[in-house]
């Protein structure tokens, strides 16, 4: 049965508990047999020495006959003891036994370790030394007339008899049976070990136990009821029962004890010394009063005692009995972890059937509860808010992200109407759609918004769906958080404004850039005419007003990623001192314009053309935030960004300064907060940063002004490795073809090639620009045109001049971007317009450089 299995688990550790005390005991013997062979052996045979330790120890005979330290003595009657003093029993023809002296001696300190032994171990009575020479030492010390008298002969003594070499020729450590204790201890036992030198019996240490202390953890709990327990020793008395006292008559000397057979019934007939042999089993017997029990018993090594527990039949039935009805009554309210003990007979069947059934049952309710938590699991991790709604428009369940949408920290939407979490006529609609879904099953899509947490209004996307809950109709809806989809949205219809931007400005680029051409060419042709002072200045305005107008070109084509770029090493500080001149023009003649430029400044890679308008655009910029009596300065000194080197540009106002708003918005395409303006300015700049691979910053609150700093990383060339070099008057034998539709610009690229000391024909077309190379076939040593014309563009002029001169050197002009400008043919050169007259004469200059493969006198 299990309650037997139980039982005998339990006394097979209180057995092993018992074992494991006595082998402590052992080793303590064996550790104070070693410490005493070495004492003696390690002392020498020095009668002068031991004399004196006996005199200064102070030795004498006593009124009883007893050579003993009479001053320890005294102190121990008092309640003063010391581990290092001990009180000798010796008698009076000890005093001059040189041999019992000298041991004496050897063992004085001994007391000390025989003190640690005692507390570690603990329960001991006595811990005793018995010398063959015939003194012995006991710890604790007590006062020995009240034990023995002078003459005691401590060999006859039962714990030396019990190893003597008679009753112990396997020199063995040796129990002896239960005796008294004279000193109030009552039953113990002793265990012994002798101590030989050779053949010779030196003397004997033993340790008194207390039997109790022996089996004071021999505790059986047991859900059986009558449990007894007991242990006897192989003579067949008992040692200790829990219901039997052993009877102690110290003033007799004896020791009444009852034996096993005492108990009655079939405990009469069992034989103590077989069961020990058999070392534990099982039986079942009839007690004195006629019921049947169950005896379990073990033996406990070392000592030859038997340790018993018995426990009615009857008891175990009502163990079996508890057991069902524990099992019913649990299961009655869903806990199936109880199993019905292990019975026999026609019960067994039962039980078993009942495990297996209940196993089965908690293996399914477990794996269901894990479903369920999967379920849950799943449902609360779900990127969307799920909310079951009744009938009635309650929310019944939410999962946490729908609790993040629409409440703050340890609120609950549980119980709460669904509808009133919308903002404004949106509650209506949703509630709405929860009829439209009872009665067709479904519903949605429908978008609003809900009053998120903090009071913010977040949109969201709801879609319902009918469904049978335990038989009640409920509707499921799904909230999607469509913030990210509203932003996208913006930013699509941002970029669809771009690229509508992006065509509009390629769509007017070229009639554009071919005015800008015209009056950048002739402003250009007057610049070498010696003019009046004002005129002059009116020459710098066309140039200027003509560049700004190119510029806000630029900026339409680079945010619609249509501008022409053509990176390469730009000297930031020439450009910036070259930009002073215009920048001056700019700001308000009251507004202090200030360089602090450090000349070491590294050269980067950019687009010279996109880095002017960086300057420019951060310039204007400030100028509006300083107004009139303000103060702008331009900062260009070296700098190292995440372990690059590169230049930091940063223009620094006193102005109103950006409260976080406008700072969050400021490049934002077409976001200004001036009256006039197109919001495109540090838009551009935050781009040609971005793609220069820079990295732009912002200082700046209300009243303290604004520093926006560009950092652009250092270009591999060294600044010094020529721009562009300044194109000079050549020449060069032979003619320049000029093909463009508008006259404008065909006279001042005209005019300024002349001017350069080129000849120059001028043609409307590309048929024109073939019949003059018909005509005057090698004289004609480079074809201009430009690509949009009608009729014939630049590239089918280019591919049919090559095929009457496959060497000719053709040189493309456009006022549109790359992308339109250039043919899926040959890749002629291209110059962008506007241009200026000295980058008209550059491009031509090496467009023939590259044909005759040397470079023209400068």
């Amino acid at each position: 049965m299990r309650e037997l299995e139980v039982i005998g688990r339990q006394v097979d550790v209180a057995s092993r508990n018992v074992r494991e005390r006595v082998a402590r005991l052992y080793d303590a013997l064996h550790a104070l047999h070693d410490l005493t062979h070495a004492a003696f052996a390690t002392t020498p045979p020095d009668a002068a020495r031991v004399d004196a330790w006996i005199e200064h120890a102070g030795f004498e005979i006593d009124e009883h006959g007893y050579f003993e330290r009479r001053d320890v003595l005294a102190r121990a009657r008092a309640g003063e003891t010391c581990p290092r003093t001990q009180i000798y029993y010796a008698s009076e023809a000890l005093s001059k036994d040189a041999e019992a002296r000298r041991r004496m001696y050897a063992l004085r300190e001994v007391p000390r370790a025989v003190k640690g032994i005692q507390e570690r171990l603990g329960g001991l009575a006595w811990i005793y030394y018995q010398d063959a020479t015939g003194f012995a030492m006991t710890y604790p010390m007590h006062d020995p007339c009240t034990v023995v008298p002078a003459d005691f002969d401590w060999h006859e003594y039962f714990t030396y008899r019990s190893v003597a070499p008679d009753n112990n020729p396997e020199r063995e450590i040796k129990w002896t049976p239960p005796n008294i204790d004279y000193g109030g201890k009552g039953l113990m036992v002793s265990v012994s070990i002798p101590l030989y030198h050779g053949d010779v019996l030196v003397g004997v240490w033993s340790f008194d136990v207390p039997v109790r202390t022996l089996v004071e953890d021999v505790i059986i709990e047991s859900a059986a009821q009558d449990r007894s327990s007991f242990i006897a020793g192989s003579d067949g008395f008992l040692l200790a029962h829990d219901s039997i006292e052993t009877v102690v008559a110290p003033d007799e000397g004896a020791v009444y004890r009852e034996r096993v057979s005492a108990l009655g019934g079939e405990f009469a007939k069992l034989d103590i010394a077989e069961l020990i042999a058999e070392e534990g089993g099982e039986l079942e017997l009839v007690a004195a009063d006629g019921r049947s029990i169950y005896a379990v018993h073990r033996t406990i090594p070392g000592l030859d005692w038997l340790l018993v527990v018995t426990v009615p039949a009857r008891a175990l039935v009502e163990v079996i009995e508890r057991s069902f009805l524990d099992a019913f009554t649990r299961a009655k309210t869903g806990d199936l972890s109880h199993r019905i003990a292990e019975a026999g007979g026609d019960l067994k069947t039962i039980a078993e059937g009942y495990n297996d059934v209940a196993e089965a049952l908690e293996q399914s309710m477990t794996a269901l509860a894990a479903s369920r938590s999967q379920l849950r699991a799943i449902f609360d991790a779900s990127p969307y808010g799920i909310a079951l709604v009744s009938q009635d428009g309650l929310v019944v369940d939410a999962n946490e992200e729908l609790a993040r949408m629409v409440t703050s920290a340890g609120d609950s939407i549980i119980g709460a109407d669904v509808g009133s979490a919308a903002v404004g006529e949106f509650g209506e609609a949703v509630r709405s759609l929860l009829k439209t879904t009872i009665e067709d099953g479904k519903g949605g899509p429908l978008e609003g918004e809900l009053d998120g947490p903090g009071g913010t209004a977040l949109p969201v996307r709801i879609i319902t769906r009918r469904f049978d809950r335990d038989g009640r109709l409920c509707i499921l809806a799904g909230i999607e958080d469509i913030t990210d989809r509203r932003r996208l949205q913006a930013q699509l219809v941002q970029t669809q404004k771009m690229q509508a931007v992006g065509r509009l400005a390629g769509g007017v680029a070229h009639d554009f850039n071919n005015l800008l051409t015209a009056i950048l060419g002739s402003a250009s042709l007057l610049t070498p005419l010696q003019l009046r002072d004002e005129d002059r200045d009116l020459v710098d305005t066309i140039v200027f007003s003509a560049e700004r107008a190119a510029a806000l070109t630029s900026q339409l084509l680079a945010f619609s990623r249509q501008q022409v770029v053509h990176p390469r090493a730009v000297d930031l500080v020439g450009l910036v001192r070259a930009l002073v001149k215009i920048l001056r023009r700019l700001v308000d003649k009251s507004t202090a314009l200030r360089l602090e430029i450090d000349d070491n400044a590294p050269q980067i890679f950019a687009d010279r053309s996109q880095m002017e308008q960086v300057v420019l655009n951060l310039v204007l910029n400030a100028r509006d935030a300083v107004g009139q009596q303000g103060r702008i300065t331009i900062a260009l000194r070296p700098e190292a960004h995440d372990g690059l080197s590169g230049v930091a540009l940063s223009v620094i106002d006193n102005g109103s300064g950006m409260d976080a708003d406008t700072r969050e918005r400021l490049f934002e395409p077409f976001f200004t907060t001036k009256r006039t303006g197109t919001g495109l300015g540090l838009a551009t700049v935050r781009d040609i940063v971005r793609h220069g691979h820079g990295d732009i910053r912002v200082a700046s609150s209300p009243g303290e002004g604004t520093t926006i700093t560009v950092w652009m990383p250092a270009a591999k060339r060294e600044r010094g490795s020529a721009e562009s070099r300044p194109a000079a008057a050549l020449a060069r034998t032979g003619l320049i073809v000029v093909v463009d539709d508008e006259p404008l610009v065909r006279r001042v690229a005209c005019r300024t090639l002349e001017a350069a000391g080129f000849g120059v024909v001028g043609v409307p077309g590309g048929g024109e620009a073939l019949s003059q190379l018909a005509q005057r076939g090698d004289e004609i040593i480079l074809v201009l045109t430009d690509v949009a014309m009608p009729i014939m563009g630049g590239h089918e002029l280019a591919r049919r001049a090559r095929e009457l001169r496959p060497a000719l050197p053709v040189l493309l002009m456009t006022g549109y971007a790359d992308d339109a400008a250039r043919d899926s043919g040959v890749d002629y050169p291209l110059l962008h317009k506007p241009f200026k007259s000295v980058d008209l004469v550059a491009a031509v200059r090496h467009a023939l450089d590259e044909a005759s493969g040397q470079a023209l006198p400068a």
